[in-house]
């Protein structure tokens, strides 16, 4: 299992981060209407959970009881997009870039921090003091710069994509939905339901905890890591966990967060195979005579690798942009596609009906193309990933651990920025020895690794 690494500070990220956060959606870095109608949805859902029995355990706390069971329930069915509109921290962020903008001179202050970001994000600097400035600017905007800055580290802590910011329960024993464990020295019993009427989430972030500690109550599962290597079906993500496993649990702005990251930066991760479908749409087409595709040991036809439509989608995606004429265009249809994610669409709904969403989208909407290519690279780099790169090296891991390495662009705002870098890249990825491999050839077959079974993307069936 991975060690956890306490968060670090880099101020480029953070600086970065905070002020592009309030521009919730593609849609409005584009300039586009928005294609969903309608108010938001209402929060909420059917009546508060019934707690189930793990052995001798006896769940003391639950949602639906208490002062403030109302919000807590309210935050349990939310999906992606209202976790975001409705997180504390981004809500904060807006409200000072608000301020700021509104007062005489804010605007012009606020395009200075963005472009001094810009410049840090493409040059691999990180000066915070030279990003904020200092002097007579702060003092008409009625935010002080101590403010500003205690509310970027704020915005790190949310935007980590890593699970150093996540409470960590080592199971002990369970019993379907219904935990056992210790969480920081102390003994816990939780009970998670599924709370994704909607299917808006991923593989693990539908299970809420609605039975447990209060420190937990809400929040969603975002890794499970298992010492057990099998892989998990979709419909029982924690098929085969057991004691000694770890549960990773986040509030569910940053569960969204990571959702969006992932759609994001797939088809960066899912690159590497590109060469082997091509190769296996010829072998099926007939126009690779002789020849034959081996995983496993074993000759493997395209349906047999159970590739789901987001990871083929991806793919077509990587290879699509190679054909294109230069950069921007490359940059432009990665926007687009972001802005089709469902969950930025949702995120754009709700923007349009805030008025100081859409405020804070139309200051930053001239200079977000900028923004968004700057910190997607910047972010690629710290992974020793590059958009145009031929080979592109992916470790053989679980899908948790794929999930929690991208980085975190959400909804085109350069939130990779604000990702701390990933000193332990290994740890997070698995070792270099379990590279997935893949073969061609009409004799023996070598010795391969599985190709993404078990993922989000790829479930067993």
């Amino acid at each position: 299992s991975r060690p956890t690494h306490p968060i670090q500070p880099w101020p480029c990220q953070a600086a970065c981060g905070v002020m592009l956060l309030p521009l919730l959606g593609c849609c409005a870095l584009l300039g586009r209407p928005s294609r969903l109608g309608g108010a938001a949805r209402p929060w909420g859902g059917p009546g508060g959970p019934t707690p189930r029995r793990c052995g001798a355990c006896r769940i003391g706390v639950r949602a639906g009881g208490g002062g403030g069971s109302d919000q807590l329930e309210e935050r349990m069915f939310q999906s992606p997009a209202e976790a975001l509109i409705s997180s504390a921290v981004l809500r904060r962020g807006a409200s000072l870039l608000l301020h700021v903008i509104r007062a005489e001179g804010g605007r012009a202050l606020f395009g200075d921090m963005v472009d001094e970001a810009v410049a840090q994000l493409r040059s691999g600097e990180e000066d915070l003091d030279a990003i904020l400035r200092a002097g007579e600017p702060w003092n008409a905007t009625g935010v002080s710069r101590a403010e500003a800055a205690e509310a970027l580290e704020e915005a790190l802590r949310l935007l980590d994509i890593g699970n150093s910011c996540e409470e960590v329960v080592e199971l002990t024993s369970h019993s379907v939905l219904d935990f056992c464990g210790v969480m920081r020295g102390e003994s816990v019993r939780l009970s998670l339901e599924r709370r994704d009427a909607r299917s808006a989430w991923g593989l693990y972030s539908p299970f809420a905890v609605v039975a447990g500690p209060p420190g937990l109550l809400g929040k969603r599962v975002v890794e499970v890591d298992c010492k057990n290597e099998s892989d998990a079906p979709a419909d029982d993500p924690f098929f085969g966990i057991k004691a000694g496993d770890r549960l990773y649990f986040a509030d569910p702005d940053r569960a969204a967060v990571k959702e969006i990251a992932l759609h994001d930066h797939l088809p960066e991760m899912s690159r590497w195979l590109a060469p082997l479908l091509e190769i296996m749409y010829k072998v099926e087409r007939g126009e690779a005579a002789g020849l034959s595709v081996v995983v496993d040991g074993k000759p493997t036809a395209f349906e047999d690798l159970f590739l789901e439509d987001e990871l083929q989608e991806a793919i077509a995606f990587s290879m699509l942009t190679k054909q294109m004429n230069g950069e921007d265009e490359r940059v432009r249809a990665r926007m687009e596609r972001l802005a089709d994610f469902p969950a930025v669409r949702e995120l754009q709904r709700l923007v349009t009906s805030d008025a100081d969403w859409q405020e804070v989208a139309e200051v930053l909407r001239p200079k977000s193309q900028a923004v968004y290519e700057a910190a997607r690279t910047a972010s690629l780099r710290t992974r020793s990933l590059t958009p145009d790169e031929d080979r592109v090296v992916v470790y053989g891991v679980r899908a948790s651990e794929i999930a929690l390495a991208v980085a975190a662009i959400l909804a085109g705002l350069a939130l990779a920025a604000c990702a701390p870098k990933l000193a332990e890249l290994r740890d997070t990825w698995g070792a270099e020895k379990s590279l997935p491999l893949y073969g061609l050839q009409d004799g023996e077959a070598p010795r391969t690794a599985p190709l993404l079974y078990g993922t989000p993307l790829m479930p067993l069936s």
